[in-house]
Order: structure tokens, then C-alpha cells, then sequence
């Protein structure tokens, strides 16, 4: 039924890439194989879901160095997939992506954090951490830039094993 498939090359997610781009939402150039390329190194494993062999979503484990990764990293679910019941508690993030991400952090001892953006979104964030706060996640205060600091979308909401997070910090 649900399987991972982990440790994807940058050409096998390459059709997958091109799906994410091509929806048109606002991070849609995130997922354009160029850009993927451009990060592809920094990647510790890339993992694809799949729901009854038919993907369901993808992620990976980015590497922002001094034993820190982000976790779920371009995550994506297929439109097909979203806002449906697989069962009651199916969420692909908080069930299944998440807790291989992190099982995979551990086995090689790193800290790990997943992040969501904008403040406007904390809620959904609280939301998704108690699903995983028995894997050691709590909610930081304030926004972390999980990447230029001059753009309003890197500053995110950071859900982590650890406190010491060591990016650029904002208290709101």
C-alpha cells in the first residue's frame, strides 16, 4: 500500500520534479530541475512515497551543515492526493516522511528540523508537530531564514530536535 522509496537520483525524481513545477503555485520554480540540480549535492537522501505504487509525494534530507539537516525538504504531494481521506490519520508528512527523515537523521547522527513558511501558517504548523512531537519536535519561537534572509518567504517557522538552531533568528 504506502512504501518509501529512498535514496532517488536527481534523474529518477526528474519527471516528478517537472510535475511540481509545472502546477503553477508559488513554489513551483523550487521544484524546477535546474534548481533541484543546483542543491542536488547538499541532499543526504531523497525519498519518494508511494501509494499503491503510484506516487504519492517526495522530500528530502538537505544538509545545512554542523550536524544540522532540514528534514522533509521540498516536500511535495501530488494534487491527486491532497484533501482526500486516505483513512482518517494518513498524512504523508506527519506519518510516514517525517518520522524516515528523522529515523535516518538519528541513524547518523544528526539534529534535524522541518520548517513551513510565513507566520501565517504557525498554526498548521503546531498542528503537524504534535503528530511528531513523540519523535523529540517542539516548536521554536519566532522565524528562522532557512535560506536568503533578504526574502520574506525564507523566514520560517521551525519545528526541531534540538534548540540550537544556527541560522538567522527573528523574534516576532
Amino acid at each position: 500500500m504506502f512504501r518509501i522509496e529512498d535514496n532517488k537520483s536527481l534523474d529518477e525524481m526528474k519527471i516528478y520534479f517537472e510535475v511540481a513545477e509545472n502546477e503553477g503555485h508559488q513554489n513551483s520554480n523550487n521544484y524546477s530541475y535546474d534548481n533541484m540540480k543546483k542543491r542536488w549535492d547538499k541532499y543526504l537522501t531523497f525519498t519518494l512515497l508511494t501509494y499503491y505504487k503510484n506516487p504519492l509525494a517526495f522530500a528530502g534530507v538537505y544538509n545545512y551543515g554542523n550536524n544540522l539537516v532540514r528534514i522533509c525538504d521540498r516536500y511535495y504531494v501530488f494534487p491527486q492526493y491532497r484533501n482526500i481521506n486516505l483513512s482518517l490519520k494518513q498524512r504523508p508528512a506527519n506519518n510516514w516522511i517525517i518520522p524516515y527523515h528523522h529515523k535516518y537523521s538519528k541513524l547518523n547522527n544528526y539534529e534535524c528540523f522541518f520548517s513551513i513558511q510565513t507566520l501565517k501558517k504557525r498554526k498548521a504548523m503546531q498542528k503537524s508537530v504534535k503528530y511528531v512531537e513523540h519523535l523529540g519536535f517542539k516548536l521554536l519561537d519566532g522565524l528562522y531564514a532557512t535560506c536568503n534572509p533578504k526574502s520574506e518567504n525564507c523566514w520560517q517557522n521551525i519545528a526541531s530536535t534540538t534548540n540550537n538552531i544556527h541560522l538567522p533568528f527573528r523574534n516576532v
